[in-house]
């Protein structure tokens, strides 16, 4: 709180993202914890719709656009359309669940258990979300879960997406559940121009080809995913500060 209250020497306006499943408690205990350090105005956007404005979606227009944000612990799926979401679903997977998955799947095929940051070493290097690819390998080094010793055990990709089957198709799900939920018009939008994968396990290796076989959509990584949702919340200030009588292009909370 200090380091806020530092930050905050000059009084300014803040947006904030917040996951879709925040309850309304904690979307107000956050923003009266800002408002506490220091900040003169607090403004919430669904992180969803601010990684669509910042992966340069048409978001204020009439066409439909579907953005899939994987973050650390969460993933958003959003249908995104004049100014707001039209329909959403959301998982509790992402790039943590990711380097979990590799750790069990390693220790149950293989006897090793592998730290976290080796698994995230691994799911960066030959991670991928699909077996159809040419495989490629590394070696790692865990504990063997038998004796103690250090223990050196080459991964093929194909061991990762054995690892990522099931957390992928939480994924998979939530963006059949948004498509089966949103207006055909909107869907029909999404055919004609893809899906958008933001966030840092959007740059999960053929994590678009998945998508593509599972739903027959096309799908791409955004420019700089990682960034998206900050990118976004920086534009969406600029929505507050030229509305007009109180009315602005996207869907803002405070």
């Amino acid at each position: 709180m200090a380091g806020l209250r530092a930050l905050f020497r000059r009084r300014v306006d803040l947006t904030l993202c917040v996951p879709s499943g925040a309850t309304p408690v904690e979307r107000r205990a956050l923003r009266e914890a800002v408002l506490a350090a220091g900040a003169s105005r607090v403004a919430l956007i669904e992180e969803s719709l601010a990684a669509a404005l910042g992966a340069g979606l048409p978001v204020t227009g009439a066409v439909g656009s579907l953005v899939v944000d994987l973050g650390g612990g969460t993933t958003e799926v959003a249908m995104v359309a004049l100014g707001g979401i039209v329909c959403r679903d959301g998982v509790r997977i992402g790039g943590d669940q990711f380097d979990a998955a590799i750790v069990n799947h390693v220790r149950g095929v293989y006897g090793v258990q592998l730290g976290e940051q080796t698994a995230e070493h691994v799911k960066k290097t030959i991670g991928s979300a699909s077996h159809a690819v040419p495989r490629e390998s590394m070696r790692a080094i865990g504990r063997s879960v038998v004796d103690g010793l250090p223990r050196t055990i080459e991964l093929s990709n194909h061991d990762v997406a054995d690892a990522l089957a099931a957390p992928l198709n939480q994924v998979v799900s939530a963006v059949k559940r948004v498509l089966e939920n949103a207006p055909p018009e909107l869907v029909t939008d999404v055919a004609n121009r893809g899906i958008v994968l933001t966030g840092g396990g959007a740059l999960l290796a053929h994590l678009g080809q998945r998508l593509h076989r599972e739903t027959g959509l096309a799908a791409r990584v955004a420019d700089d995913p990682l960034t998206c949702a900050v990118r976004g919340a920086g534009a969406a200030m600029e929505t507050i500060r030229s509305a007009a009588a109180g009315v602005a292009a996207i869907a803002l909370e405070g």
